[in-house]
């Protein structure tokens, strides 16, 4: 069909001002603009922008064969080189009537004004028009929050109820739906009216960052679209996608991140200064390499010293520091050594502005590189700023909606709390001491056997393992009920996943190594337990894990009715407690 086009439309942002972005595009991205007939510009109410760019780029396929390829100019259009000409056009329409700003584009331009569309345009009007007795979802993009799927894309044959897409822990980025032709008849007239004679029972229609009907129209039918959608923005919402966590753009949501990174700057200082209370994890999105890790290098940029002997860097091979979060203390103590530190007026104004440019290295033991990222990067926690509360995980900051903890109580009440045995050979923990003494409680050489810093391939592969007849129970401690939970359930998986290729390999080199190195370490005795008895354990026994944890100031009964606050420590028990069932692995959780 000639003069015609898939509807493909982004909405731009209410604030963004149409003559600045036409300077944007013309003075740095290099659009032209084009002039535009006015009469339908009047005859309809609306107002054109338009602007095309014409970049010359030789495609990196060309770049790589160019050199043995001989090219005929009677033949390919070629540049004074002698090279293939290579065109890239791209098209930006700018269409303004009495409510929004709508954009349509070609060649790709939507990214050059990604900061100015709202980025769940699409998904917005999807759930205006989405009938659930009627629609089925046939496709769905979406990320992970936390654990090993980052993303996911799933197409179902003959489309999926909504009731069975669960949208706690992810984020729908885009949602691909059928409608009927009677749904399309009435909330776009227009639209079906051109495609009455095409179009057939249902209409597929995709929402992400843009809003996507499949079926060509021309542009007079695009116009008065486009006012169709106007009048079903104008409808009031229906939450149906995304109901619990918003993923805070980093071009978009700028101004707010530095507002969180600020607040979340001041809040550590302040608990080190002040020795105020507050809650944060540091774990890599890289986390088995940052497990593998066992030492650390802080770099703090434009430090000076008197003291010669002092650097700007700070270097351990504690790396216990940096999972607990006490190297924060190290970087302050090491600040106000400096001059720089000494002469500011404003020290805490001094550090915090400081903050936001220390980096964090990891190495293994052969002084390997294994994670490299701003301090800032590494912290896992919550905060709360102007009534609204926010996660920070892995580096990305979300908006928690108000539904999200009504959710994640009952996932962890439904899923989690079954978990919650009081198993007999788990020792009380005595006040006052600390997570190392604790685990200090089962060095006995037999039964329990006390592996803590005992790694398989750099990672610590369990605290203690305790064995009762044919089961092997795998366990970690953690002391407190908090974000520091997610290291807990970070090991445990990744323990998991080890003993379960251990199961499956021919030599168990591994699970030879860890024996070999217990010995070494004097963790078990050897002449009670040989090497073929300690690869049993975890070959030829049932496998069941178990946390130990102390929560501090609540009960059992507290932690079976979800009634603490730290909701990353839910979030991490909960996925932690769904994988195990999942894999069907048995999963104790204690509280001491």
């Amino acid at each position: 069909m000639a003069n015609t086009s898939d509807l493909k439309v982004y909405l731009i942002k209410k604030d963004e001002n149409i003559e600045k972005l036409s300077e944007y595009l013309v003075d740095e991205k290099g659009y032209i603009e084009v002039n535009t007939k006015n009469l339908i510009q009047k005859q309809m109410n609306v107002t054109f922008l338009f602007l095309l760019s014409n970049s010359y780029n030789k495609p990196d396929w060309y770049n790589l064969i160019h050199s043995y390829i001989e090219l005929d100019a009677s033949i390919f259009k070629l540049d004074q080189k002698q090279d293939l000409l290579f065109y890239n056009h791209s098209f930006i329409g700018i269409i303004e009537d009495s409510d929004n700003k709508y954009l349509i584009c070609g060649g790709g331009a939507a990214n050059t004004l990604y900061k100015s569309i709202e980025q769940s345009f699409g998904i917005k009007i999807l759930e205006r028009l989405f009938d659930q007795d009627e629609n089925k979802i046939e496709m769905v993009d979406d990320k992970g929050l936390i654990g090993d799927i980052l993303a996911s894309s799933r197409y179902y044959r003959r489309g999926r109820s909504i009731i069975y897409e669960d949208d706690f822990g992810k984020y729908f980025q885009k949602i691909l739906v059928r409608l009927s032709k009677d749904q399309i008849e009435s909330v776009l007239p227009e639209y079906a009216k051109f495609r009455s004679k095409k179009m057939g029972d249902s209409v597929a229609v995709s929402g992400s960052n843009c809003f996507n009907i499949k079926g060509k129209i021309d542009f007079i039918t695009l116009i008065k679209t486009l006012k169709d959608i106007s009048t079903i923005l104008r409808s009031p919402p229906k939450p149906l996608f995304n109901t619990k966590l918003k993923p805070l753009s980093s071009r978009s949501d700028k101004s707010l991140i530095l507002q969180l990174e600020n607040l979340l700057i001041s809040k550590i200082i302040l608990m080190i200064l002040k020795k105020r209370e507050f809650d944060f994890d540091i774990c890599s999105k890289d986390i088995e390499a940052f497990y593998s890790s066992s030492a650390y290098e802080i770099c703090i940029p434009i430090l000076s010293f008197t003291d010669k002997n002092q650097k700007n860097t700070i270097t351990s091979d504690d790396i216990d520091k940096i999972r607990t979060g006490s190297f924060i203390d190290e970087i302050i103590i090491h600040i106000q050594k400096s001059k720089e530190y000494k002469a500011a007026q404003n020290k805490i104004n001094f550090i915090h502005n400081l903050f936001t440019s220390i980096y964090l290295k990891t190495y293994d033991s052969s002084s390997h590189v294994t994670t490299e990222d701003k301090i800032i990067n590494y912290i896992q926690t919550e905060l709360n700023h102007k009534n609204i509360s926010y996660f920070l995980l892995d580096s990305v900051w979300y908006e928690l909606k108000t539904k999200f903890d009504d959710d994640l109580n009952e996932k962890f009440i439904r899923r989690v709390t079954k978990n919650i045995n009081n198993l007999q050979f788990i020792k009380n923990w005595p006040i006052g001491m600390d997570e190392n003494e604790y685990n200090e409680l089962y060095d006995n050489k037999v039964n329990p056997i006390f592996l803590h810093k005992i790694l398989i391939g750099y990672i610590e592969i369990c605290d203690v393992i305790y064995i009762e007849k044919n089961v092997t129970y795998i366990i970690h401690v953690k002391d407190d009920l908090d974000s520091k939970i997610r290291d807990l359930t970070s090991q445990a998986f990744i323990s998991s996943r080890i003993i379960e290729e251990e199961k499956r390999s021919k030599n168990k080199e591994n699970l030879k190594k860890l024996y070999k190195s217990a010995v070494a370490n004097k963790r078990l005795d050897s002449s009670k337990i040989d090497e073929n008895c300690f690869i049993e354990y975890f070959t030829k026994n049932k496998i069941e894990y178990c946390l130990v944890v102390r929560p501090k100031g609540k009960t059992e009964k507290d932690i079976k009715e979800g009634k603490f606050s730290s909701r990353i420590a839910k979030f991490s028990l909960f996925e932690l407690s769904t994988i195990m069932y999942g894999g069907e692995m048995k999963l104790h959780i204690v509280i001491r």
